[in-house]
């Protein structure tokens, strides 16, 4: 059975400005593309994440061990994709990754959805200034496609289940971390028009940063190993 991925073939800028941002938090739709045959169309997955120490000021220049991983969500997470490398936050405290296809992972011989976990997993290194030694942590994320006549309903959570932010738009889906989730507020943007463009990103990241109009201070920081994340109301 075929399914579509994209339902037009018109890509249109994700633009998320002022006046889109107050409205994006009530957005939800189902996930149309519209590809005739599945395979013949990667879908990337871009990751870009906002560093931020326990006060909240941002992460500038800073390096750390880094590792990505894509799992299988069922009882025993095989593992399959890796990437580990050495990073440095941006001079704004920025970081990002790329999963080049996540499609092939994400559906079952284009018959059943499958869920799968992303895990970005943070080690100290020498140099490193905001994160003590023997405080590597690990956030991570769950991406569930849910088959639904034939096109495909995406939705990703983070570890202890809240759902994220999503919205929609041609050829492509993002998703956004409300609050910090330990030192990093992150969103991941998918999209089978490729190569995304250096202006998307820039949307995405103007999108995913916290905005000072919105009244709240959030916890973030690490406790006995755990990633701890969330908000409360000034």
């Amino acid at each position: 059975m075929e399914y579509q991925l994209f339902h037009t073939f018109v890509i249109k800028p994700f633009v998320m400005n002022a006046k889109i941002r107050s409205t994006v938090y009530f957005l939800s739709a189902l996930l149309f593309f519209s590809v005739n045959t599945y395979g013949q169309t990667a879908l990337e997955l871009r990751f870009q994440g906002l560093m931020t120490d326990a006060n909240g000021m941002r992460i500038s220049e800073d390096p750390f061990e880094m590792t990505v991983k894509l799992m299988n969500a069922a009882p025993g997470q095989t593992e399959l994709w890796k990437l580990s490398s050495q990073v440095q936050t941006d001079e704004a405290g920025w970081i990002a990754f790329t999963i080049p296809d996540i499609a092939p992972y994400i559906l079952n011989n284009g018959s059943t959805g499958e869920a799968v976990v992303i895990t970005l997993e943070f080690f100290p290194i020498d140099k490193t200034r905001w994160l003590a030694r023997g405080d590597d942590f690990m956030v991570s994320y769950t991406l569930t496609p849910s088959i639904k006549g034939n096109s495909i309903d995406l939705k990703m959570t983070r570890m202890e289940g809240s759902e994220l932010t999503d919205h929609f738009a041609d050829h492509l889906s993002v998703f956004k971390d409300e609050y910090p989730f330990a030192y990093i507020t992150g969103g991941f943007l998918l999209s089978d028009a490729l190569p995304v463009s250096e202006t998307t990103m820039l949307d995405l990241r103007e999108w995913i940063a916290p905005s000072q109009e919105e009244g709240q201070t959030a916890t973030r920081g690490v406790r006995k190993g755990f990633p701890q994340g969330g908000a409360t109301r000034k």
